[in-house]
């Protein structure tokens, strides 16, 4: 009995360890406007003054953006989700500019950029304003 429930034990951590744990996703997001933004991730608010970044956990529910410029509310959007892409290195980096459209860097880009001349589906996002 002893050794059943040791070989299950090594059966176990032979999984975890060839399946992985899940890896952690951030996002990075960069002010492009000229007013102070505060985003609201999961409750915890983060502010950001314009040309600065802060980097937050990408959770489940949507990213809700507060100026003087209005209410702006982003939803979660990943453009990859089989292992990583050009977009996605488990860091999305989002650039808000000040007409609301929220614009996705590749991992090898740096903000801020002027044009973007191409984005994946579904950006640039267009934060929904509040009603």
């Amino acid at each position: 009995m002893i050794m059943k429930i040791k070989t299950l034990m090594l059966l176990c951590v032979l999984v975890f360890f060839l399946i992985g744990c899940p890896r952690l996703a951030y996002v990075d997001i960069y002010n492009n406007s000229w007013v102070k933004i505060e985003v609201n991730s999961s409750g915890y608010k983060h502010e950001i003054r314009p040309g600065e970044s802060v980097r937050l956990k990408l959770t489940g529910q949507n990213f809700v953006v507060e100026s003087e410029l209005g209410r702006w509310f982003y939803p979660r959007n990943i453009p990859c989700f089989a292992g990583d892409c050009e977009y996605f290195d488990g860091v999305l980096r989002v650039q808000i500019n000040q007409d609301s459209r929220a614009y996705l860097l590749k991992t090898d880009e740096v903000f801020p950029i002027v044009e973007f001349v191409e984005q994946p589906e579904g950006y640039p996002l267009v934060g929904v304003a509040d009603q």
